[in-house]
């Protein structure tokens, strides 16, 4: 079985606000733009997508686990 594939830093910024976004003020929409500079729905898509892949349940294991629930 190969190793899971590196992450890019933008799916590595995805799973690192993901972890955090409890935390900051205001709408989790106006967050995304503010920190990722992404549409709200470019995100959720591109979060959807990664969930699903080995290299970010090596990353970021507990996020992950939570997103899939």
């Amino acid at each position: 079985m190969s190793a899971p594939r590196t992450l890019l830093a933008l799916e590595q910024a995805l799973l690192d606000f993901e972890r955090v976004a409890f935390t900051f003020e205001g709408p989790k929409e106006d967050n995304i733009r503010r920190h990722l500079a992404i549409s709200p729905t470019k995100y959720y898509r591109l979060l959807g997508d990664l969930i699903d892949e080995p290299g970010a349940f090596a990353y970021d294991p507990l996020t992950v686990a939570r997103l899939r629930r």
